[in-house]
């Protein structure tokens, strides 16, 4: 850790130098510099710099954290989005250079302000351009940026729920992040008002806050498998909404990874699935994916609330027709410009799409695409082919007739996953599906001497490795490659 905290000025050029200062709300230290028209910090693990023009700086404020340790507080102007950034761990000696540095040369008073330290929960809300800022007994707790906030989640009338951003350049450290804050206000009187006007405002600044005029299209009564229940569905340019009966979702379009629409099997549904790249939460439970049922003998006709431009870009009609599934699966593909990926070659024994087994105690369906490997329903699994390592099957059931067998993925990232009580008919038609894909099948010189039915009682039987479940979300790929798209005229799927 460097010692050196002192400032270092010229005769020639007003520059200030200061080392042994963290910026930007992190744990890593660098130095802090300024001149006349500029003021910035450099990292010195990641040897990253960030630099400001003053002239776009508003205000500033000095804030005492602790002893001899000060928070150099700065507000932007407009151009900037009206964003805050600090510096902390300047000593009490740098803060007459560095004031006077900022009314010379910025024309900027910098105040002081003190910090919260009484360890209180509850205070004194405002909301500031593009800032939310907490006081508590009337000094500064805190501040958020509205500008990453992801999601707000409006679940009860006295309760706001905040998501926030997390910032890639921090996912590979050890370093702690806030990734949500709750407020409550638990009074039914008239000052509620004030913070439902909060709710409001927040929906506005983060730009999710569409309202009802503004809807393209609502859907009714809409069945969700996860998370489970009957929802509202609202759909606007940028986001949708779940309105559900105990929560409300707002999920952003750009939030959408993939895509996917298969039938189930057995079945007159189709499920649309959606991988997220930010899961949703419903309080601590969390929702990698989001899984519409819909009906494949429902008809339905959908009016688009949109401009004729609008309607002409999103590549819609004005009113949709066709059946359910059909409908919603093409309306979500114009709005979120996300082609849907549909089972591909492969066929079951019994010409489905899915194959019935079992993962761990969970009964579901496992879907052979043509890129990836997708189990529905709970829990949700997606597997790309590129992310497998080798693939193996066990026989399993009555050591005497083996009906059943198992298939075994491992990996790259070290897990296994194991699909039991698939029906030996199912072997052929997987083994051969496999087989044309080129991926890596365990012992794969003596599979084809293996018989279907599995008669061989001296083959050893092993069980998978018991890995906790982590739902794969797979990094954003071009959807042209992957299996076959959804096509708005084919309804044969």
């Amino acid at each position: 850790m460097p010692a050196d905290n002192t400032g270092s000025t010229s005769s020639n050029s007003p520059v200030i130098s200061i080392g042994n200062i963290r910026g930007l709300g992190g744990c890593d230290y660098g130095s802090f510099r300024m001149s006349n028209e500029f003021l910035g910090w450099k990292n010195k693990k990641t040897n990253s710099v960030y630099q400001y023009k003053c002239n776009d700086i508003s205000e500033g404020e000095w804030i005492k954290l602790s002893y001899n340790n000060n928070r150099l507080h700065l507000k932007f102007n407009e151009s900037k989005d009206n964003l805050i950034v600090f510096f902390d761990g300047f000593p009490d000696r740098n803060i007459a250079e560095i004031t006077q540095h900022f009314q010379k040369y910025f024309n900027i008073k910098l105040g002081t302000r003190k910090l919260a330290t009484k360890g209180w929960n509850w205070g004194e809300f405002k909301l500031e351009n593009s800032n939310l800022f907490f006081d508590i007994d009337k000094k500064y707790a805190f501040n958020i940026n509205t500008n990453n906030i992801n999601q707000l989640n409006v679940q009860i009338k006295t309760d706001i729920a905040i998501e926030l951003k997390n910032d890639e350049n921090k996912q590979n450290t050890n370093e702690d992040v806030l990734s949500e804050i709750r407020f409550y206000y638990p009074h039914e009187n008239d000052e509620n008002q004030n913070f439902q006007d909060l709710k409001n405002n927040l929906l506005e600044k983060v730009n999710i806050g569409d309202s009802k005029s503004e809807c393209i299209a609502s859907l009714s009564n809409i069945p969700l498998l996860v998370p489970r229940g009957r929802y509202e569905i609202e759909m606007y340019s940028k986001t949708f909404k779940l309105h559900g009966k105990s929560y409300d979702f707002t999920v952003q379009y750009s939030n959408i990874n993939k895509m996917l629409l298969v039938p189930k099997t057995n079945s007159n549904q189709y499920i649309l699935i959606f991988s997220l790249n930010n899961k949703i939460k419903q309080g601590q439970t969390e929702y990698p994916f989001i899984l519409i049922q819909l009906s494949n003998d429902d008809d339905m006709d959908l009016d688009i609330n949109a401009s004729e431009e609008d309607i002409q870009n999103y590549k819609l009609e004005k009113t949709l027709t066709g059946k359910a599934y059909d409908v919603v699966t093409r309306l979500f593909t114009a709005l979120a410009k996300k082609n849907a990926i549909i089972p591909g070659d492969y066929r079951t024994a019994k010409n489905e799409h899915g194959i019935t087994c079992s993962y761990r105690a969970a009964s579901g369906q496992l879907y052979p695409l043509n890129k990836y490997f997708l189990f529905v329903v709970k829990p949700v699994i997606l597997i790309s082919f590129d992310d497998i390592v080798t693939l193996s099957f066990q026989r399993t059931g009555n050591i005497n007739q083996h009906r059943f067998f198992s298939l075994i993925i491992k990996h790259k990232r070290g897990i296994s996953y194991e699909y039991t009580n698939i029906d030996k008919s199912e072997y052929a038609p997987l083994l051969e599906f496999l087989k044309s894909k080129n991926l890596n099948i365990q012992d794969d010189a003596n599979v084809s001497e293996k018989k279907t039915d599995f008669d061989d009682d001296d083959d050893d039987l092993s069980e998978s490795d018991e890995e906790d479940y982590v739902a794969e979300e797979e990094d954003e790929e071009d959807d042209n490659d992957d299996d076959d798209e959804y096509d708005d005229e084919d309804d044969d799927k």
